[in-house]
């Protein structure tokens, strides 16, 4: 079990992403509802998918999970291309960025440190979003901070697990 959030061997990083890795790791121990198991790093190599200029993509990976039913709800990722962020939804298996209804992409340039915290922003507001489900249903949706829940729906994520219906 990952004990880390975004667990990578230094080895497997260039010295731009480390920083990234490394400013955006710290801020992930904030993170309400992410364990270190909900995060990964994908490295791709030479020999994997490279980008037209030759740099290597890093991406970073965090499941939106409803820890009560476990389950993930949404899966997303900031991909770093040299001094280049995408932050957006990715596809749960291929972790390919995708069009998203629930998140509004970014993009942004910047030195590692900076896309690092513009990253873990995102990632953060997306995590400290409610959402809610509907009784007895596996659909789900964010809901407008600090409303009340309405009837036929249950709080998934965004209070204390203590104060959860």
């Amino acid at each position: 079990m990952h004990d880390e959030w975004f667990d990578v061997s230094d080895a497997d990083l260039d010295g731009t992403q480390k920083s990234f890795v490394d400013t955006v790791r710290t801020h992930a121990r904030s993170w309400p509802d992410c364990p270190p198991n909900h995060t990964i790093v994908l490295v791709y190599d030479d020999e994997e998918d490279i980008e037209e200029d030759g740099e290597v993509e890093l991406r970073l990976i965090v499941d939106v999970s409803d820890l009560t039913e476990h389950r993930v709800l949404l899966t997303l990722g900031a991909c770093l291309v040299g001094n280049t962020l995408l932050c957006t939804e990715v596809h749960s298996q291929t972790y390919a960025p995708k069009d998203s209804t629930f998140v509004r992409p970014l993009e942004a340039t910047g030195s590692p440190q900076e896309l690092g915290r513009i990253a873990a922003s995102w990632f953060e507001d997306v995590l400290r979003r409610p959402v809610i489900s509907s009784a007895g249903s596996d659909d789900w949706s964010f809901s407008e901070a600090n409303h009340p829940v309405s009837d036929g729906f249950r709080l998934v994520r965004g209070l204390a697990p203590e104060t959860r219906e």
